[in-house]
């Protein structure tokens, strides 16, 4: 693997999904499973006026293209229920099944076939792969700087919440600067079920 950068979204917010979908800029959204009931709209006890959609939604992304992992099943600091969480990947999502820690925590989950946390994404040894991570700020360093001191064979992970929403939001304009200064520097711009994927396939031919 060389250079691989991978864009992804927590919370699962509805709007920045449907703007990232209309731009196809590959992404990976992570949702927060107990959050979904069945029909009804998607509520996020923490952000009231932030629309998060329904389930269907989300399946329709996911089969538009979208990549999409479990945020946990509660966001709620020590009480994840990455189990329900598991059940509820399974019963919506094809595999394989990324987790996405909330609070920056950094804690081990053999449930998933991959996990982020915080400032840094621990990754299942897989291989010989190196990761490298990033949450932007963006007054400290440009991402441009970032991308280009990547080693070969370090896989980049920018996490966000929502264009133009959520905390800490990013532009629409920002985002696809990230994108295009990556094909133009000749960078894949991956999911993260495509990166692993990928790094299964790979072991298997080992």
């Amino acid at each position: 693997m060389t250079k691989t950068v991978s864009l992804t979204f927590d919370d699962g917010l509805i709007k920045t999904a449907e703007k990232v979908l209309g731009l196809e800029i590959p992404a990976t959204f992570y949702i927060v499973s107990g959050w979904v009931t069945g029909e009804i709209k998607i509520k996020d006890p923490f952000n009231v006026n932030i629309e998060h959609g329904k389930l269907d939604d989300w399946i329709g992304f996911h089969k538009a293209g979208l990549d999409i992992g479990s945020h946990s099943h509660t966001h709620i600091k020590n009480d994840y229920r990455l189990d329900l969480s598991l059940q509820f990947m399974k019963a919506h999502f094809s595999s394989p099944y990324s987790l996405s820690w909330p609070y920056g925590e950094a804690i081990d989950s053999n449930l998933f076939d991959s996990y982020k946390s915080g400032f840094i994404r621990p990754y299942n040894k897989i291989n010989e792969i190196n990761l490298a991570s990033y949450n932007p700020k963006w007054d400290e360093i440009s991402f441009q700087e970032i991308i280009d001191s990547l080693p070969d064979n370090y896989w980049l992970i920018f996490t966000f919440h929502g264009i133009n929403e959520g905390w800490r939001p990013i532009t629409e304009y920002f985002l696809k600067e990230i994108y295009n200064y990556c094909i133009e520097s000749e960078i894949e711009v991956k999911t993260i079920s495509k990166v692993v994927n990928e790094i299964h396939i790979s072991n298997h031919n080992i």
